[in-house]
């Protein structure tokens, strides 16, 4: 089977990440499987072992029929708009986020990607949450690569704090300008990682900032880190938490609704009911002991090792693409 993926971008994101393994995961399974990429968006850090074709921006419809795929997996809800072309070729819309709080409600990509998740085209979401509010029939928690992301549990405490700034409103950049400055006064070392040029500049007075190029890049950034405090206000899944605790590297987050779906009791201790100053400092004095930041490294990897591993989530997301082009 030839399937083809369409993709904005296939950057240095995590949403890329799992694309760039599901195609893999394809391949060996025997299909053909090509990437179809704007030229300027290939700059990909992650292996690829599938074709890629760049084409020109408007060429998506031209190049992806001249290459006759017998299913597309459709991925990010810009890439659905090519699905009236191809009605007749099998389809799959991954969804990894719900896109429309990319964008202000006024804006018209936050109605064009609302308007994608009741298009005629069954969809895999990565999350029970993701699904209710998409109308996705099938639910496949990602994963991470365990050999990859490796388990480094043991590490000096030197008050380093990880972050992951986004532009997104609801991935909570305020809160991140709003706690920066108290805990770089606090003696904290802060590190951020974003490819964003702006951010970039506005961040740098309260630590240093990162733009990995690799997934080594990156994993030695876990590694470095004592704790990553993750400021998302909502996600549909929240890939860094996963990440982080395959890392042996504990967080601190604030509760946003899939958390009661993926993270179990042992470790909603680290998961704040809101966001305030007072609250991230006192649990960052918690995780101070030695004791309970073991404890809650090994629950956090035995959590991702248990559920969230990549394998299991590449064997059950093409079991789900293959029921639903059946």
């Amino acid at each position: 089977m030839k399937i083809a993926i369409p993709v904005v971008s296939l950057r240095a994101q995590g949403g890329v990440r799992l694309l760039v393994e599901i195609a893999g995961k394809m391949d060996e399974m025997g299909h053909e499987v090509a990437f179809f990429v704007p030229r300027g968006k290939f700059d990909s850090p992650f292996r690829i072992d599938v074709s890629v074709q760049e084409i020109g921006l408007f060429d998506y419809i031209r190049t992806i029929r001249a290459w006759k795929p017998d299913a597309i997996l459709y991925n990010f809800f810009l890439t659905t708009y090519l699905r009236p072309f191809f009605r007749d070729v099998k389809g799959v819309y991954f969804i990894q986020d719900y896109e429309a709080d990319f964008y202000p409600v006024f804006h018209p990509f936050h109605h064009m990607a609302r308007t994608s998740y009741g298009f005629s085209l069954p969809g895999i979401a990565t999350s029970r949450w993701l699904a209710s509010l998409t109308g996705a029939q099938e639910v496949v928690y990602p994963g991470v690569r365990l050999d990859v992301f490796q388990y480094r549990p043991s590490r000096p405490w030197k008050r380093r704090v990880l972050m992951f700034p986004r532009r997104q409103k609801h991935k909570g950049p305020d809160r991140i300008f709003r706690i920066a400055p108290v805990l770089r006064d606090r003696g904290y070392h802060l590190m951020f990682v974003t490819a964003d040029e702006e951010l970039r500049r506005k961040l740098k007075v309260f630590g240093e900032v990162f733009a990995p190029s690799s997934d080594g890049e990156l994993v030695k950034l876990y590694h470095s880190a004592n704790v990553l405090l993750y400021t998302s206000k909502k996600e549909a899944f929240g890939l860094p938490l996963f990440e982080a605790m395959a890392t042996g590297t504990p967080f601190i987050t604030t509760h946003y609704p899939v958390l009661d779906e993926l993270i179990p009791d042992e470790l909603r201790g680290l998961i704040l009911r809101e966001f305030d100053v007072d609250s991230v400092l006192y649990l960052l004095g918690k995780l101070e002991d030695g004791d309970f930041r073991m404890e809650m490294v090994q629950r956090g990897r035995r959590l991702v090792e248990e559920r969230y591993e990549m394998e299991r989530f590449l064997k059950d997301f093409y079991g789900a693409f293959m029921r639903l082009i059946e």
